[in-house]
């Protein structure tokens, strides 16, 4: 988790595994390697593979204590009876034992379960510890299972794919969960929820852990295979998803904004391979994992573009994309089986604000998000000011609801809630921070359309054709963009190729040199993608310019 806990974790990694032996019982106390107790293993270690020969307990054997252990955490049982196994202690402890973590770390439904455990080594019994009282785990499983439940109910995996599910339940706990910042301060280990899947699922808040657990647990209930990625050096813990014939890293817990901002995902890591984590700066050069991500397919993917939600209806995406400068925004479609290629349906403008009146300086489309939505049935955008629904077909969209916004800015809020859409009113204090105003629309408001069609018969110098108009639109600032915009990230001058000149034209923009004040191809400019121009953008830039080790690619160069 982010840089979480490093006296605790440094305890474990000297010591590894504490026993402490009573007098009276002969118990020993085991400690916990289990990813849900905020262990996050060192790379030195194995930790997701078996660490033991499978000739030292028989496969037969193994299968059977594998059933035994889940079967008894299943059932809130007290302690575990390994006599119908035979196995010795040395088999218990250099076998069972990291097994144990091992099947916890890959069943993240037995949240309540602690990694930590008793066991004698005169009879062959293991006392579970758990990480809640007794009586109130039955509720907090129920609970659990809904919110799962929950969740899978929202996808359809008759239509959709593998990358169609694994970007709905990425987006179903950014938008649905926030990074919890206390624990991460405070070093709480003692904090459970924060931890473990439960914690993003019920309670809506967790560390690293909580959001990299649930989001696995689903997508195995999905039937996608998911594996953790850790590192020690980071104290972080991400997700490794399999589509296809290929490994992907997707960070979900880098990918919800902090401070948490509502109705925002990002798209940075979902799907990324080893070379983008290598050059991203945050993940550093060491993790732990079971696989490679050798594939760089979805590197220049319609989601990298995005600053906002994405929308999924029938069997196609939508988004925002902003434009060159952020004043405008594009809202394009594409499909997850061909992810590179974006169509522009339309160009938004009116995205500038005004934060204390339309009569005080306006801010960029940067303090801002176009985001795109949908209930099921009809896509929806907004601007500054306006809610609009996208009429597909037609060539031009209809305001569906005015905010009769003064200053700030309206963002809708992806999901449908009680037959209502759900939409905030922002006001930015400075860059860190948003104040929120709730509203809703109801759905009947937004409802129906009043088209008419003009027939053109043809001339000598003309093709007849069919126009269609919708009455209803009174929104007419569309353009006629028929390709998509294409991105080059470090082309600051927008000449078509990344070179010395894009260096020395964003050093002199940052240092402010008289002339240099506007960048024309801002987007371009975000060279490590973080939202922000900074000194940081010109460092990546000029270590990609120089061939150094790590820098080699920027994302969305050809």
């Amino acid at each position: 988790m982010k840089n979480l806990f490093s006296a605790f974790l440094l305890c474990i990694i000297t010591i590894g595994l504490c026993i402490t032996i009573s007098a009276n019982d002969s118990l020993e106390f085991l400690d916990s390697m289990a990813l849900q107790d905020g262990y996050i293993p060192p790379e030195h270690k194995v930790m997701f593979k078996a660490v033991h020969a499978s000739t030292t307990i028989d496969e037969d054997t193994l299968e059977l204590i594998d059933g035994i252990i889940i079967d008894a955490w299943a059932n809130v049982d007290a302690e575990i009876d390994l006599t119908a196994t035979n196995i010795s202690y040395d088999q218990f402890y250099n076998v069972v034992l990291p097994r144990y973590s091992e099947l916890l770390n890959n069943n993240p439904e037995f949240f309540y379960v602690r990694g930590t455990l008793r066991y004698s080594s005169e009879t062959p019994y293991i006392q579970i510890v758990y990480n809640y009282d007794l009586d109130s785990i039955p509720e907090m499983i129920e609970s659990f299972n809904e919110a799962v439940d929950e969740v899978v109910a929202l996808i359809d995996t008759d239509t959709m794919n593998k990358v169609d599910i694994a970007l709905a339940v990425h987006d179903y706990l950014v938008l649905n969960a926030e990074y919890d910042t206390e624990t991460y301060e405070t070093g709480n280990i003692n904090n459970r929820d924060a931890f473990n899947a439960y914690g993003v699922l019920i309670n809506k808040i967790g560390v690293c852990q909580s959001y990299t657990l649930a989001y696995n647990h689903i997508l195995d209930k999905l039937g996608i295979e998911t594996y953790p990625v850790t590192s020690s050096e980071l104290n972080h813990i991400w997700s490794m998803v399999r589509i296809g014939d290929n490994y992907y890293h997707v960070d979900v817990t880098h990918d919800d904004p902090i401070i948490d901002r509502l109705g925002i995902s990002k798209y940075t890591y979902f799907l990324c391979s080893d070379n983008e984590l290598l050059s991203d700066g945050k993940h550093g050069k060491v993790w732990k994992s079971n696989y490679s991500a050798d594939s760089d397919y979805y590197a220049r993917a319609f989601w990298k573009y995005t600053r906002s939600t994405i929308a999924y209806l029938d069997g196609k995406y939508y988004a925002a994309v902003p434009g060159e400068n952020l004043s405008v925004y594009n809202i394009v479609s594409s499909y997850s089986d061909n992810p590179e290629e974006m169509n522009t349906l339309r160009e938004i403008k009116k995205v500038v604000w005004h934060p204390e009146g339309e009569d005080k300086a306006a801010y960029g489309g940067g303090q801002m998000y176009v985001n795109v939505i949908t209930d099921g049935e009809y896509i929806y955008y907004n601007n500054a000011y306006n809610l609009f629904r996208y009429c597909d077909g037609y060539e031009s969209d209809e305001i569906a609801f005015e905010s009769g916004i003064k200053y700030g800015f309206m963002r809708p809020l992806p999901g449908i809630t009680d037959n209502s859409l759900k939409y905030i009113t922002v006001k930015c204090l400075d860059i860190s921070s948003d104040v929120y105003s709730f509203s809703e629309i109801s759905t009947a408001e937004l409802s129906g359309h009043s088209f008419v069609e003009t027939v053109t018969e043809p001339t000598d110098t003309k093709f007849g054709h069919t126009e269609t108009t919708c009455l209803t639109c009174n929104y007419k600032e569309i353009s006629d963009i028929t390709n998509p915009l294409t991105y080059l990230i470090g082309d600051v001058d927008g000449a078509g190729a990344v070179d010395s000149t894009d260096t020395v034209i964003l050093s002199r923009h940052l240092a402010k040199w008289s002339g240099y004040e506007n960048l024309v191809y801002y987007f371009n400019c975000d060279v490590n993608n973080d939202g922000n121009i900074n000194s940081s953008d010109t460092v990546i830039l000029s270590r990609h310019l120089a061939k150094w080790t790590g820098y080699l690619t920027l994302p969305f160069v050809n």
